[in-house]
């Protein structure tokens, strides 16, 4: 009777660890592997993220039923009953990450929970004893309490949630006790100060992902951390370029450091990760502040009535010319990627 021999890897389904046992009999080129796996791989990542986000996706309802739950219901309870339920719910959360454990998603997803409930007991404290805190005391204070967790948990999601209290918690301080001190009134302070932050954030986070360190692989966080700072860079940027009277050592710091940062991000986005998606948000960034210029020059220039045609074509001009060179960088992407 004739056998078949099940460990051939010519008889095995086309899956990822097929393509690994083709490869590694030699049966496969590396570009006839890179170009299998990304046959091969959509439909198990569409799988795997459709379960990431119904998980998250009832974490963030859950935890919205629980503050809604407190809103509708603060006068109706008594303090310990409103210390005890949160309480109870922390404690279940945090069993429930020891138990599943963090090396798992399930556990990571139920420690950030427990970091979110943190902020909703200081949140009741300061409604029930009226500590007459200001509010980033809240944030700060929050950030402070999670960070272990933060650390320990080795959670993208978690360390950005932690970046945005941070952010918060400062714009809040700055706005609410610096401000009050007349020589400290210097409303671009604060964007100078975050942008650093974030910056420093996402070059750990660069150093991490070439380093291969595995909960910095994914990408969306460097997008997310990008944006970020290049927001808190452009708006001083764009303030002190429509109204340069008013522009302080903060809005020059800024400018300075949006003048620095724009072309090394766009030369370590071409010439180290060749990430297209991340030359787009440095090329928008370059727009706005290119056509606050324009529009601040054409100001003086032309007649009120015909400014916004002449600003329209402007806008056209500009975007078309970003439009053609990312398409002329992400052609010479795809010609690496192919000659490779």
């Amino acid at each position: 009777m004739e056998t078949t021999n099940t460990t051939d890897p010519l008889d095995r389904p086309a899956t990822r660890a097929a393509l690994e046992a083709l490869y590694g009999a030699r049966l496969l080129g590396a570009r006839a592997r890179r170009e299998a796996v990304g046959l091969v791989r959509p439909p198990l990542m569409w799988w795997t993220w459709a379960n990431r986000i119904v998980l998250f996706l009832g974490v963030t309802l859950l935890l919205a039923g629980i503050v809604f739950f407190f809103a509708w219901n603060w006068a109706a309870m008594a303090p310990w009953l409103k210390f005890g339920l949160i309480g109870a719910a922390l404690l279940a959360c945090l069993i429930g990450a020891g138990c599943l454990g963090l090396e798992r998603l399930t556990g990571r997803v139920t420690l950030l929970a427990a970091s979110v409930l943190v902020g909703v007991f200081l949140a009741v404290h300061g409604q029930v004893y009226q500590t007459g805190a200001d509010a980033f005391e809240l944030f700060l204070g929050w950030a402070v309490l999670i960070l272990g967790w933060v650390i320990l948990a080795r959670f993208a999601a978690l360390w950005v949630v932690w970046l945005a209290l941070v952010n918060t918690g400062v714009f809040l301080y700055w706005d609410q006790v610096m401000v009050q001190e007349s020589y400290y009134h210097l409303p671009a302070a604060p964007y100078a100060i975050l942008a650093v932050v974030n910056g420093l954030a996402l070059l750990a986070r660069e150093v991490g992902h070439r380093r291969n360190v595995v909960w910095l692989q994914d990408l969306w966080h460097r997008y997310l951390l990008l944006a970020v700072v290049l927001t808190w860079l452009t708006i001083p940027v764009v303030a002190m370029i429509a109204d340069f009277d008013e522009a302080s050592i903060w809005t020059g710091v800024s400018a300075v450091i949006w003048a620095v940062t724009l072309p090394a991000a766009i030369w370590y986005h071409r010439t180290r990760t060749r990430d297209l998606l991340s030359l787009t948000l440095l090329a928008a960034s370059a727009c706005v502040v290119a056509l606050s210029l324009l529009g601040r020059g054409l100001n003086e220039v032309v007649q009120e009535e015909v400014f916004p045609l002449v600003m329209g074509f402007l806008i056209l001009g500009v975007v078309s010319l970003a439009v053609f060179w990312l398409r002329r960088e992400a052609k010479a992407f795809q010609e690496e990627r192919h000659g490779e």
